[in-house]
């Protein structure tokens, strides 16, 4: 968590291969303590499982963005740490099919691991896309697709 060095959060996807129970998990490890504990489980079908990036906001709000089905993306959002309500929103202008595009691939955010931080009040959110015409086995071309959310307050 932002400015708590000794615990870092952990997002995780279980997905069985009998597509039953599956689940966004959130984990909290205690590097002082050396234990994991499970903050927050939200159960979710089989099409809605894609793995995600998730974002915290402010002290009590976070964001999970994932593309289910390898499609629009959506977010998952609300006290996903606290064991609040957790809402699920389809990004209405994230759908790569509404471009010409057959779908999207991967999601990812600003993370410090690769280079790049995100500011308060900001989200910004890319997914690679294959072009249309593209062949299973050959690695491109893809387009990168950029958006850029402006969380609504939760008044």
């Amino acid at each position: 968590m932002p400015g708590e060095r000794d615990k870092l959060i952990i997002y995780a996807t279980q997905t069985p291969a009998n597509h039953e129970n599956c689940a966004h998990e959130f984990w909290q490890y205690s590097a002082s303590e050396m234990r994991l504990k499970l903050l927050c489980s939200i159960p979710t079908d089989y099409s809605w499982s894609n793995s995600g990036k998730w974002l915290p906001l402010g002290a009590r709000q976070s964001v999970l963005i994932n593309n289910p089905s390898l499609g629009q993306l959506c977010a998952w959002h609300g006290d996903i740490l606290g064991g609040g309500e957790v809402k699920r929103t389809m990004l209405s202008k994230s759908n790569p099919i509404s471009l010409g595009l057959p779908g999207s691939y991967y999601v990812m955010t600003p993370n410090a691991l690769v280079g790049s931080t995100h500011q308060p009040g900001e989200i910004y959110i890319m997914t690679d896309a294959p072009n249309a015409g593209k062949k299973a086995e050959e690695a491109g071309p893809c387009s990168l697709l950029l958006y850029r959310a402006e969380p609504t307050s939760s008044k």
